[in-house]
């Protein structure tokens, strides 16, 4: 969806400060400042798919900015008819499957300033994830994204839902990645919100660009208040 990412990208340039991660760690620890009173927005892209590497990347490199990629090194790994049929049992049940980023990709994107970060080893629901797997989806899945970097990995997101996800294995995660991201909808508060819970808004490039303002505009949080006050709550008095 090429034509309808770069009319996105135009409109977030438009009407926010776009930021990297690095930018948005120097925010949250206070050693950075946006330049006006734009909201900011940071770009992140689930599931290491191979589009993310052939045209999400360089339409935002033509357009100045840098995003954050969450990877699966096991979907990574897969050839190219492995990696379809990892796609529709493992990641989203619709086929036709699509391939993935290969190891060389990924490095490649980080050595062009882009953010490679975890996102379970296998695209695991780690809510119905025996414990003696947890290690491997989380600690191990880093290991291997940062031998194929050779850049600590910082930040974790975990896959499906915002409940899709334990106390427990949160705890793990944390543990490794100063930041983890929620699949929960909502603008991050620097005043309020923790680096443990960050809360992004999911978007498609299929959408038409009315439905796009609709979902970054503050009106689309109100519909997850509730789950984020939920999350936040569990999460935190459990761990």
């Amino acid at each position: 969806e090429a034509s309808r990412f770069r009319q996105q990208l135009s409109f977030l340039r438009d009407h926010f400060t776009v930021i990297d991660f690095d930018t948005f760690k120097n925010l949250f620890d206070g050693s950075a400042a946006l330049p006006d009173d734009r909201p900011a927005a940071m770009l992140t892209f689930d599931d290491g798919m191979a589009s993310n590497y052939e045209v999400a990347a360089p339409l935002l490199e033509d357009a100045g900015m840098r995003g954050v990629f969450f990877v699966v090194p096991r979907f990574s790994l897969c050839d190219e008819r492995a990696a379809r049929r990892f796609y529709v049992e493992r990641v989203r049940n619709r086929p036709p499957g699509l391939t993935a980023m290969t190891p060389e990709q990924i490095r490649d994107l980080a050595d062009r300033g882009h953010t490679i970060g975890n996102h379970t080893l296998t695209h695991a629901r780690l809510s119905q994830t025996p414990e003696a797997e947890w290690e491997s989806e989380v600690l191990d899945s880093a290991d291997i994204i940062e031998s194929w970097i050779g850049r600590r990995v910082e930040a974790f997101s975990w896959p499906f839902r915002w409940d899709a996800i334990t106390p427990d294995v949160h705890r793990l995660a944390i543990a490794r990645h100063p930041l983890c991201f929620s699949p929960c909808s909502g603008r991050v508060d620097l005043q309020t919100d923790s680096p443990t819970i960050l809360w992004r808004t999911s978007v498609e490039t299929s959408y038409d660009l009315a439905e796009f303002r609709f979902k970054c505009s503050r009106l689309a949080d109100y519909v997850s208040a509730g789950r984020r006050r939920r999350l936040a709550s569990w999460l935190r008095v459990n761990a």
